[in-house]
């Protein structure tokens, strides 16, 4: 480009997300639990164990300062069930932390959430994929973000195999999760599709 050979490279940075040449969010995830480590490490005296904050205004801080980070862009991204666990492995550690709560204490991981009043992880994802799809569901047909979402390659197939989980197969599991008929949902958006093929 303008006499200038460009690197090929696996991954980069873009507006704070890592993109990587394969569809697994792997390096993305590990960063972003590293950056919001930091995060809670910077608070720990200012904060977390600062004896004139109630408990509600350090959870208010934690899910202003630190859950809004963690989750940024999360409502596009397809996620598997152990990256889930991995980011709700994180979170619960966090609350623990927060409300002083030791792994000696013997409190499950719903009592955690109970006395906090925050929802775990998979909720958290969850409401915000549904959020998205129904913002999605409700822009005008041509737009772009409809048609990638509910557009098909008109060529080729899949791989032989498990196939790679879509971002599509994740929404049907949240609305399966929270008793949404995804086939209702589908059928609502045939009018839309129909002749839409890429």
């Amino acid at each position: 480009m303008n006499g200038q050979c460009l690197d090929e490279v696996h991954q980069f940075q873009y507006l704070g997300s890592t993109v990587s040449n394969n569809v697994y969010l792997d390096v993305e995830l590990s960063k972003r639990i590293g950056k919001v480590s930091t995060t809670l490490a910077k608070f720990i005296i200012r904060v977390w164990e600062n004896k004139h904050l109630t408990i509600s205004k350090r959870l208010l801080v934690y899910m202003a300062c630190v859950i809004n980070n963690f989750l940024y862009r999360s409502e596009a991204c397809t996620t598997y069930n152990h990256k889930e666990r991995k980011l709700d492995t994180f979170h619960m550690c966090s609350l623990r932390r927060i409300l002083g709560i030791s792994w000696k204490d013997k409190i499950i991981n719903t009592a955690v959430l109970a006395r906090s009043g925050i929802p775990s992880m998979f909720t958290l994802l969850c409401q915000r994929r549904l959020y998205w799809i129904s913002h999605v569901h409700d822009m005008d047909n041509r737009r772009i973000p409809k048609d990638i979402l509910y557009g098909e390659l008109a060529t080729d197939k899949r791989k032989i195999g498990r196939p790679c989980l879509r971002y599509v197969d994740v929404c049907r599991r949240d609305m399966k999760a929270c008793n949404i008929d995804p086939t209702r949902w589908e059928l609502k958006l045939n009018s839309v599709t129909s002749g839409d093929k890429r």
